[in-house]
């Protein structure tokens, strides 16, 4: 007999899947894509890849968690950047919903199946309030950085 009929199957698993039932560990917390949204529209990008990387690190992706962390700081910057330079009467909502869509869609096509797996077998989903929490926080984060920034730009260009 030259195959183990209790061998693993050689075929490849999805990056995210590692086995069926996704093999994670008991008490495995999963956000869901509308949780990462809410993070991303309350607390910026910075929140939401929070979240990707909190996903990340359940599915055992580390170096992605890690990208994801520096993705959504790089992305905030970016959002605080646009937001300075665009004209008065721009609606105010226009622009944390149209990020906050777009990072919906690539989180529900990131976890959303594997999510849908996770909870259907039992396992757990993040709290909406630790969501809350973190957003909030991360919110308040970066409108300490954009205020160091304004206030030493006025402080060097000797305007305050």
């Amino acid at each position: 007999m030259d195959q183990n009929p209790y061998a693993a199957p050689g075929t490849k698993v999805s990056d995210i899947e590692r086995e069926s039932g996704l093999g994670l560990p008991a008490g495995t917390l999963l956000y869901s894509p509308g949780q990462i949204f809410a993070a991303s529209f309350i607390g910026s990008p910075l929140a939401a890849g929070w979240f990707f990387s909190r996903n990340y690190r359940a599915f055992g992706k580390d170096r992605s968690a890690g990208q994801a962390l520096w993705l959504g700081l790089a992305a905030t910057a970016l959002v605080f950047a646009i937001a300075f330079v665009l004209p008065e009467k721009f609606p105010n909502i226009a622009l944390p919903l149209g990020y906050s869509y777009g990072i919906y869609y690539y989180a529900k096509s990131i976890f959303g199946p594997s999510f849908g797996k996770h909870v259907a077998s039992g396992g757990s989903k993040g709290s909406s309030w630790v969501v809350a929490g973190v957003s909030i926080l991360c919110l308040a984060a970066a409108m300490a950085a954009v205020f160091g920034v304004v206030f030493a730009w006025l402080m060097l260009t000797g305007q305050y």
